[in-house]
């Protein structure tokens, strides 16, 4: 009786190896495939990562070009690693394509009219003064805003180099304010507001000029 119960001990014993023995290259494949799920999805984060980056490159290039003018447009891209291959404008709208990294991206901005059209009278007045004064014409960037254009300017604010006020408060939508192309900023400045415009954000927003106040 004790031969035989050692040789179903042993006859156990050796079942629990040959189970282990198999359990054992079953947990590395699994192990193996959590590895692989695990760099794959690693891999599509970065991906995800790199193309918001890319992205948000080349609608703050696009917002720059709109915004103020094409010096500042490549400012950006530099700024954010990236190169412009093309440029569109079709009207006040503008199409840039971006190169970042390996790939290139491909970013729209709506600007304003190019004209006084929608500014306040005493604005649109200010405007012709700076003009006879300096003797040229201003390249005014961004006038009058529609409440939807603020709101679209204000959803994309993080892409933008200057501030973004919040829809329904921002002075564009009255008529009176307007942003200028940085080319022109300082000769306007110089005026020192003797024409009506005055720059209250000369560090946040420099390009943003607005109705001097009545003293």
């Amino acid at each position: 009786m004790s031969d035989g119960k050692w040789s179903i001990g042993r006859h156990q014993n050796t079942n629990v190896c040959r189970e282990r023995g198999q359990a054992l290259p079953l947990l590395g494949i699994v192990m193996a495939l959590a590895m692989i799920t695990m760099m794959g999805l690693v891999t599509l984060a970065n991906q995800a990562t790199e193309l918001a980056v890319s992205q948000s490159a080349a609608d703050a290039v696009a917002l720059a070009m709109v915004a103020d003018d094409a010096d500042v447009g490549r400012q950006v891209a530099e700024a954010n690693n990236a190169t412009i291959e093309l440029i569109t404008t079709s009207g006040t709208k503008q199409v840039v394509e971006v190169l970042v990294g390996p790939a290139t991206r491909t970013a729209a901005a709506q600007g304003n009219q190019p004209d006084n059209a929608g500014l306040a009278p005493a604005m649109a007045a200010a405007i012709a003064t700076t003009e006879d004064r300096l003797g040229h014409n201003l390249a005014v960037s961004s006038g009058f805003r529609s409440f939807a254009e603020q709101t679209w300017r204000w959803e994309h604010r993080a892409s933008n180099p200057h501030p973004v006020a919040h829809p329904g408060t921002s002075r564009h939508e009255t008529g009176l304010a307007i942003d200028i192309s940085s080319s022109q900023v300082e000769q306007i400045a110089a005026l020192n507001g003797i024409t009506g415009l005055c720059r209250p954000m000369p560090v946040l927003d420099p390009v943003h000029f607005e109705l001097c106040p009545r003293s």
